[in-house]
């Protein structure tokens, strides 16, 4: 027997072994640069202007476009922190208000078109958002209907907007899938890196097929104010699409909420005019005081 052999046969199989890896990490990659074109059109910016305490404040989000109507899936929370606030006192008289003054999508395109809020649903931190005004022309859109499921450690990608200091453009990311919690309602954990940081809130999430599996969310212990042992009461977790689908569902006979558009609000150019942009908080930051954990 050539002494050899054992040496070459584990330095062929090592070689074997180190090529497969790098070859995966290009599939998976390839698949989340194509997701990212297929899909990042409908991945749209949303505006909202809202008063807080009494104190105006202005933000931006992203959503995602779910039908040929225009509907828009997000983060209640980012749009109304009032809602998390009440969760996380367990109370409903917390004291914490939040009134919507203005809301609006902003497009890949810088096209703004205004649009109303549907349906609140507090505790999966599901809105759901529609033109105030029949669209002329439909927007790409995700069918939520071609869905996708993913195991625990499953590669998974989302698409996110920047803001408006670097042209809202479309923001990919990638990581895995760490956990699924499976009673009451099932979510998914994501590692950190598709969790990035707050502004991540709302993304979009697609499986390793390509189709989409839920939206990053908040998750929130309710009452944790009053839970000395509540340590982590606020989580981001993927929520998967039957639950989108079970909030949309209740938009189709929902009453548009009534929301103001007096406000007025400067435009990008006339903002870059006069460099009055400090107003704009890109990512939706909140001012409560709950440390956001990710896994």
């Amino acid at each position: 027997m050539n002494p050899l052999r054992p040496v070459i046969l584990a330095a062929a199989l090592a070689t074997f072994a180190g090529a497969a890896i790098p070859a995966r990490a290009a599939d998976i990659h390839e698949t989340a640069r194509e997701v990212l074109e297929s899909h990042g059109g409908a991945v749209v910016t949303v505006d909202v202007v809202r008063e807080i305490n009494q104190s105006e404040d202005r933000a931006e989000n992203q959503g995602l476009v779910v039908d040929e109507s225009g509907k828009v899936v997000m983060a209640l929370s980012q749009i109304d922190p009032s809602a998390l606030y009440e969760l996380l006192s367990g109370s409903r008289e917390a004291d914490f208000t939040t009134t919507v003054k203005d809301i609006k999508y902003i497009l890949p395109d810088g096209t703004e078109i205004p649009a109303t809020i549907l349906v609140r649903d507090r505790d999966l931190d599901i809105a759901v958002l529609a033109p105030k005004e029949p669209l002329e022309e439909a927007l790409p859109y995700v069918d939520l209907n071609d869905s996708a499921e993913a195991k625990v450690m499953d590669p998974i990608f989302a698409i996110s907007r920047t803001g408006r200091i670097t042209r809202r453009i479309a923001l990919g990311m990638t990581g895995e899938v760490q956990g699924i919690v499976d009673r009451p309602r099932q979510f998914y954990i994501p590692s950190a890196s598709i969790v990035g940081d707050e502004g991540n809130i709302g993304s979009p999430v697609f499986g390793a097929d390509g189709k989409i599996l839920g939206l990053i969310l908040l998750h929130v212990q309710p009452g944790a104010f009053n839970d000395p042992t509540a340590t982590k009461p606020v989580i981001p977790v993927v929520r998967p699409v039957a639950d989108l689908l079970e909030v949309v569902a209740q938009a189709e006979n929902a009453t548009p909420e009534d929301i103001g558009g007096e406000t007025e609000e400067a435009s990008d150019e006339e903002m870059e005019e006069t460099g009055d942009a400090e107003d704009i908080d890109v990512n939706g930051d909140m001012d409560l005081e709950v440390e956001l954990e990710t896994e």
